[in-house]
C-alpha cells in the first residue's frame, strides 16, 4: 500500500509534485529575464519578436482559469497591451514607437493556448486593422476589447479628452459604430464608463455617463488609473475603447505665514479639486494650540479619524485646541497672550483626500513700564509690544524714549532699581523671550559717545558728571585697512582733535569720531642675482632692490586694485630690465616673493587684477614686500647670437624658415618650433640641432646651441676658410662657402659669416660641428644658419 500524506498524496508523489513546481518556477524565472533582455536590447524601437516574447512571459503570471475562455473555437486567450508590458519592466520604457511604425502602444496582444492542452500556440497583435484578418484574431480581439458579439464593428469608441483633478477624472469620448452584415447601422442601447488599476483587470468600476462624458468619482489623489468607455448596440454587439492610462492630481497643501507681529495668515489652495457642482472649492480647515481671533466667521468641526463633522455655527474666536471650518480660501489669526503656538491647516477634496500644514512660532510680549519716568514713547501710559517669529528663532523691537525732567536717560533694564541699562532707549534688539522693563535715569551728566567711524570696537559711552573733567578712554576701535589716528570732534576731521587718554572738560554731550589713516601695501623688487640693464632712472642698492629716481619701484592702498598695466615687467627693454646669463623668467610666474609675509609665492607680471590682499594683508597695518625675478635655468633654445643678424632653423639645400629680429650680442633668441629634415629641427620652443646617423647606441643625438664661443671660417668640404676679420666673439669674418649644399648656396659667396663652434648637449658633452650665421650677398636681407659636417 502506498503511504499517503494528509492531502491524499504518496510521498513520492508529493516530492515529485515539489520538484515539478520548482523546475516551473525556475524556467519562468528565467524566462521572464531573458524576455526582458531580449526585448529591451532593441533599444528605444522595439520589435515585434521582443513584445511577443514579452507577452508570453508576462502570461506564465495568470492562472489559466484567469484567461478568457472562447465559447466557439477550441482557445483561451490572455490579453494584455504594449504600454502594460513596459509599464512591468518587461519593455524598454524609453520606447516611443514600435518597429515599422504600425503598432501602437496601447493596441492588445493575445496570447493563445490550447484549450483542452494548456499549450500556448501563438500571440497576436490586434491593430485595429489585423483583428479582421481572421476568425482566430477577429475572436481574440472580440474577447480583449469585451466586443463579445461578432457584429462588424466599425469603429471603436474613441476617448478624446481628459480632465483630471483629485478625486474625479472627466472624459469626453466619441461613439463607436456598429453595423448588421447586411450593412445597416444598428443603435447603441447602452454607454458604460469602466476602469480600473491595471489594463488586465475586470473593468467592473463604473463611472457616470451624461451626454458623452464620462465622469468618474471617489478615487484616490496622485494614483494612475486606466479608463475605458463600453457600448452596446442593440443587437448586443459591444464595443470598448483602448483604455487610457490617467493618473489624478495632488490636493495642493496649505501655507501657513507670518502676516503681522501678532498675527497669522493661513492660504487655501484649491487648484487641482473640483466640488459636488463643479467648481474648484476644497474643504478648509485650521486649528490652533492658542487662543485667538479670526478675522473670518468660522464653523466649529469635531474631528472624527481621517473625517470631519461641522456644526452649523458662526464665531470669530478661536478656542485652544479646537478645530474650525472657513469657506474662504484665506484666514487671518490674531494673538494677545504670548507663548509657542502650534498651528494645523488641512485642505481636503469630497472623496477624503488631503494634504496638511503644521508650523510652529513663538510671540513674545515686551512690556514697557512707564516707572518713575514723566512719559514713554510720548504717553503716560505703559506700552505693550507684541513680535511673533517662527518657534525660537528671534525679532526686533525698539524701545520707547523715556523722558524726566532733570534727569539724564540711562535706558531700560529689567530690574527696576538697577543704575544701568541693558536696553538703550530708542533703539532695536533681538528678543527671545517676553519680559517687562522699567525706566533708568540719573542726576543730569554729560554723555561722551564715541564713534568708529567706518571702524569697530569703538570704545563705550563715557558718562561726565557737571564741572568734572574726565579722561577719555585709552581703548582704540579698529578697521581692516586702516591705522587709527586720533579722536576728533567732527566725523570729517574739521574739528577738535583729541588723543587717547586726554582730558576733555566740556559740560556738554559729545560724540568723538575716529580718524583714520589708510594702510598701503609697499612692493620692493630685487634683481634676484640677475643684471639690471636699464636707463638712468634705475639703480639697484647693496640689497639687490631696484629703485627709480631713488623711490620705491610700487605700492598701493589697503583693498586697491593693481594698475592696468600690472606688475614691471623685468625683462621691459625700454623701463625696467633684468637679465640672468643662462635663466629667464618663468612664463606667468616671473616674479616670486623673497620676504615679507607674501599671500602668494609667486605673481605674473601679465595679471592686471591683483588686488593689495594679493601681496601682503594691510588690514591691520603697513605691510612691506619684496619681489624678485623668478628665474629658471635656460635649458631651451637659448642662442646667444651677434648684433645685426637674424636667427633661424633649417636644413637642406635653399630651405630656410622666417627671420627673428635682430638681438643684442648675448641677448637670448627664441625660435618657433618646427620639425626641419634630419639636422635641425625645434621641440618645445627649443632651438637643436642632431647628430646623423647612428652613433653607439644606435639613436639620433641631439645638442642643444646654448653657448657662445670665438669664431672661425667654416673648413667643411666645398668650403674655404675666409680671409679677414677677428676671430674673437662677435666680430664679422669675411667667409666663402663654394659648393656647399649644408649651407644652402650652390655656387657660395657667403658675406657677413659669423660662426659658433660651441655646441653642447644639456649635460657638457661637445661636439665639433661649425655653427654659422650668413647671409647670401644676391640676398642681403635674409640670414640663415648653415653648419659643416
Amino acid at each position: 500500500m502506498k503511504k499517503l500524506s494528509n492531502k491524499g498524496f504518496t510521498l513520492i508523489e508529493l516530492l515529485a509534485t515539489i520538484l515539478i513546481i520548482g523546475l516551473v518556477l525556475g524556467l519562468t524565472t528565467y524566462g521572464i529575464i531573458s524576455s526582458v533582455k531580449s526585448a529591451k536590447d532593441e533599444g528605444s524601437k522595439l520589435t515585434l519578436a521582443g513584445i511577443k516574447e514579452a507577452a508570453r512571459t508576462y502570461s506564465n503570471e495568470y492562472t489559466d482559469d484567469t484567461w478568457k475562455a472562447s465559447n466557439k473555437l477550441n482557445n483561451i486567450y490572455f490579453c494584455t497591451t504594449i504600454q502594460e508590458l513596459i509599464n512591468k519592466g518587461l519593455l524598454d520604457k524609453n520606447a516611443k514607437n514600435v518597429e515599422g511604425n504600425t503598432i501602437g502602444l496601447n493596441d492588445y496582444i493575445a496570447v493563445v493556448k490550447d484549450k483542452t492542452t494548456k499549450v500556448i500556440k501563438k500571440e497576436f497583435v490586434l491593430t485595429l486593422q489585423a483583428f479582421n484578418e481572421d476568425e482566430e484574431k477577429h475572436e481574440a480581439h472580440q474577447y480583449c476589447t469585451g466586443n463579445i458579439k461578432p457584429e462588424d464593428i466599425k469603429k471603436l469608441p474613441i476617448i478624446n479628452k481628459k480632465n483630471t483633478y483629485t478625486d474625479t477624472i472627466i472624459a469626453e469620448f466619441t461613439d463607436a459604430e456598429f453595423k448588421t452584415k447586411d450593412g445597416n447601422v444598428s443603435n447603441i442601447k447602452k454607454r458604460e464608463c469602466l476602469y480600473d488599476e491595471t489594463t488586465s483587470g475586470n473593468f467592473t468600476s463604473k463611472g457616470t455617463i451624461t451626454n458623452k462624458e464620462c465622469k468618474i468619482e471617489g478615487l484616490v489623489q496622485n494614483k494612475n488609473y486606466y479608463v475605458k468607455v463600453c457600448m452596446t448596440s442593440k443587437n448586443d454587439s459591444r464595443a470598448c475603447s483602448t483604455p487610457e492610462i490617467v493618473k489624478t492630481k495632488e490636493v495642493k497643501s496649505p501655507s501657513i505665514n507670518i502676516n503681522t507681529n501678532d498675527s497669522i495668515k493661513i492660504t487655501y489652495d484649491d487648484t487641482n479639486i473640483i466640488d459636488e457642482n463643479g467648481n474648484q472649492n476644497g474643504n478648509h480647515y485650521f486649528k490652533s494650540d492658542v487662543n485667538a481671533t479670526s478675522n473670518k466667521n468660522v464653523s466649529t468641526c469635531n474631528e472624527e479619524g481621517e473625517t470631519f463633522s461641522c456644526s452649523s455655527d458662526s464665531t470669530i474666536n478661536i478656542t485652544e485646541d479646537k478645530w474650525y471650518k472657513v469657506d474662504d480660501k484665506e484666514v487671518k489669526l490674531s494673538y494677545t497672550n504670548s507663548g509657542d503656538i502650534t498651528i494645523a491647516a488641512v485642505t481636503r477634496d469630497k472623496s477624503g483626500n488631503y494634504k496638511s500644514t503644521d508650523k510652529n512660532y513663538s510671540l513674545y510680549k515686551i512690556i514697557f513700564s512707564r516707572g518713575t519716568a514723566d512719559t514713554i514713547g510720548g504717553q503716560t501710559n505703559d506700552i505693550k509690544k507684541l513680535c511673533l517669529v517662527n518657534k525660537d528663532e528671534t525679532c526686533t523691537i525698539t524701545s520707547p524714549i523715556i523722558k524726566k525732567a532733570g534727569y539724564n536717560v540711562v535706558g531700560w533694564n529689567t530690574d527696576s532699581n538697577a543704575m544701568t541699562s541693558t536696553w538703550s532707549q530708542n533703539t532695536s534688539k533681538n528678543i527671545n523671550k517676553s519680559e517687562t522693563y522699567f525706566p533708568i535715569v540719573k542726576l543730569k551728566t554729560y554723555t561722551i559717545k564715541y564713534n568708529a567711524n567706518g571702524g569697530s570696537g569703538a570704545p563705550s559711552n563715557q558718562v561726565k558728571e557737571h564741572n568734572k573733567n574726565i579722561t577719555l578712554s585709552t581703548s582704540k576701535p579698529t578697521r581692516t585697512g586702516y591705522t587709527f589716528v586720533n579722536w576728533n570732534t567732527s566725523s570729517a576731521g574739521n574739528g577738535t582733535s583729541y588723543s587717547t587718554g586726554a582730558t576733555y572738560s566740556g559740560n556738554s554731550d559729545i560724540t568723538m569720531y575716529a580718524q583714520w589713516r589708510r594702510n598701503r601695501v609697499i612692493i620692493n623688487f630685487s634683481v634676484n642675482g640677475g643684471t639690471l640693464i636699464s636707463t638712468a632712472a634705475y639703480s639697484v642698492d647693496a640689497n639687490g632692490i631696484v629703485t627709480q629716481n631713488g623711490s620705491n619701484l610700487h605700492s598701493m592702498y589697503y583693498n586697491d586694485t593693481i594698475m592696468s598695466t600690472g606688475l614691471p615687467n623685468y625683462n621691459n627693454s625700454s623701463y625696467l630690465n633684468i637679465m640672468r646669463n643662462g635663466y629667464e623668467g618663468v612664463s606667468g610666474a616671473e616674479w616670486k616673493c623673497l620676504s615679507g609675509n607674501c599671500t602668494k609665492q609667486t605673481y605674473s607680471q601679465d595679471t592686471n587684477t591683483y588686488k593689495a590682499s594679493d601681496f601682503c594683508d594691510a588690514s591691520k597695518t603697513d605691510c612691506t614686500i619684496t619681489l624678485g625675478v623668478n628665474w629658471t635655468e635656460v635649458s631651451t633654445k637659448t642662442m646667444y647670437i651677434n648684433a645685426n643678424i637674424g636667427l633661424n632653423c633649417r636644413s637642406g639645400s635653399g630651405t630656410s624658415y622666417s627671420i627673428v629680429t635682430a638681438y643684442a650680442c648675448g641677448v637670448p633668441v627664441k625660435v618657433r618650433t618646427k620639425l626641419v629634415n634630419d639636422w635641425w629641427y625645434e621641440v618645445d620652443d627649443k632651438c637643436y640641432m642632431s647628430k646623423g646617423g647612428t652613433g653607439s647606441d644606435g639613436n639620433w643625438k641631439d645638442y642643444l646651441v646654448d653657448s657662445r664661443s670665438k669664431l672661425t671660417c667654416p673648413t667643411s668640404s666645398g668650403g674655404s676658410g675666409g680671409s679677414g676679420g677677428d676671430s674673437s666673439e662677435g666680430k664679422l669674418l669675411n667667409c666663402t662657402c663654394n659648393e656647399d649644399a649644408d649651407c644652402g648656396v650652390a655656387g657660395g659667396n657667403l658675406i657677413n659669416l659669423y660662426c659658433d663652434t660651441n655646441m653642447k648637449s644639456g649635460k657638457t658633452e661637445k661636439e665639433g660641428k661649425y655653427m654659422c650665421a650668413w647671409k647670401n650677398k644676391y640676398k642681403p636681407n635674409v640670414t640663415h644658419w648653415c653648419w659643416t659636417r
